[in-house]
């Protein structure tokens, strides 16, 4: 069974669609709890679920406990992998007060703090009290004090390369309405922990000096009407377009010509599926140099790692990749390599069923590079 809170469009539901469309059907019987769907990923998957649970809420009261447990003792199940860091508690709670026997996967880390608040702090004394515990990141483990402990993992993200568009980048362009030009992406959903205003002044300083470049940000939340108000005032309206939610994202970065992930100094990322898709896609990234990111993106390798909230450093960078094209096509094939080597579906599903076999074995990759 596994556990989810809010089943939206972010890397961890990405994750959980793959494993669930992968996973081999004639071993494995499938079941989902969820707090909440706002999703199309939960159509492509409803039809391979022996059955699921929607709590349809947007955040828990104290009585859901009481449908959780219900949804236990109705679907009894072997193993429990949870996404969750909240369902990952109640589960601890229902599986200490309940006869039921199941194993529970605390699959809960997805990121990897640069600074740790009251809440993060009391949630990294928490890990310790789980068997077993699963990162999509070395650096989320390491931030958690997880790392190298017994009974934790490294689960990376896979990505299925038959999401790729077939169509040529042109072709994308027009059917997407993109302007043609040197394009920039950046594809984030606007929270506190996304720096999209590094990206805008980024794009400021460029627009001073080169005016056939185009912006896109792409995604939706609390912070897009501040960030809108940003650029009218800036007047870059005409070089930065708002996109909101799409689901064809790999067909904007394959149109793209470069993407960029901001992230804020006090977060760090685990491994964001956005900049795997980026480079998959053979668009190379220019991101925050923090977490995880740096397991997958390797500096004047596959792309340049910039300081957070460095909007200078990361203007000069955009202009020196669309006047170089010859480092743009070396990242652009790096990136593509890099993601089928490490981070494609099959391992991600080989691992994983390792883990739920329990004869997964922790490989640091990245002591190895």
């Amino acid at each position: 069974m596994f556990l989810v809170g809010g089943f939206t469009t972010g890397g961890k539901e990405r994750q959980l669609t793959t494993l669930i469309m992968h996973l081999p059907k004639d071993k494995y019987e499938v079941h989902l709890l969820m707090k909440s769907k706002d999703t199309y990923y939960f159509d492509v998957i409803k039809s391979e679920l022996k059955s699921f649970c929607d709590l349809n809420k947007p955040h828990f009261a104290v009585n859901d406990i009481l449908r959780i447990n219900k949804y236990y003792h109705q679907v009894k199940p072997d193993i429990v992998f949870s996404f969750s860091t909240l369902m990952s508690h109640i589960s601890l709670i229902i599986r200490l007060y309940n006869s039921l026997n199941f194993r529970l996967i605390n699959g809960s880390i997805r990121n990897a703090p640069n600074a740790f608040n009251f809440y993060l702090k009391f949630e990294r004394v928490l890990y310790n009290f789980y068997k077993e515990v699963v990162s999509n990141s070395i650096a989320g483990l390491i931030s958690y004090k997880q790392y190298n402990k017994k009974g934790r993992y490294l689960l990376y993200n896979g990505f299925n390369g038959s999401r790729i568009p077939k169509k040529s980048k042109n072709e994308l362009i027009n059917e997407i309405g993109m302007k043609k030009g040197f394009i920039v992406l950046m594809v984030s959903n606007m929270f506190s922990r996304k720096d999209h205003t590094t990206f805008i002044r980024a794009t400021k300083q460029i627009l001073k000096t080169h005016q056939n470049i185009y912006f896109y940000i792409i995604g939706d939340g609390p912070k897009r009407g501040m960030y809108e108000e940003i650029v009218n005032n800036m007047k870059l309206n005409s070089n930065l377009c708002f996109v909101g939610k799409v689901n064809n994202v790999e067909k904007y970065f394959k149109a793209a010509d470069l993407s960029v992930l901001a992230s804020s100094s006090w977060y760090g990322e685990g491994i964001p599926n956005v900049v795997m898709e980026s480079m998959a896609c053979g668009t190379p990234v220019l991101a925050t140099a923090s977490g995880g990111i740096k397991e997958l993106l390797i500096h004047g390798e596959n792309g340049f790692l910039i300081n957070p909230g460095d909007y200078k450093t990361l203007a000069e960078r955009i202009v020196f990749l669309k006047n170089n094209v010859d480092v743009l096509e070396r990242f652009r094939k790096n990136g593509i390599s890099i993601v089928n080597n490490k981070f494609n579906t099959d391992e991600m599903i080989n691992k994983f069923v390792e883990i739920l076999d329990g004869v997964a074995t922790y490989r640091d990759y990245y002591d190895s590079r």
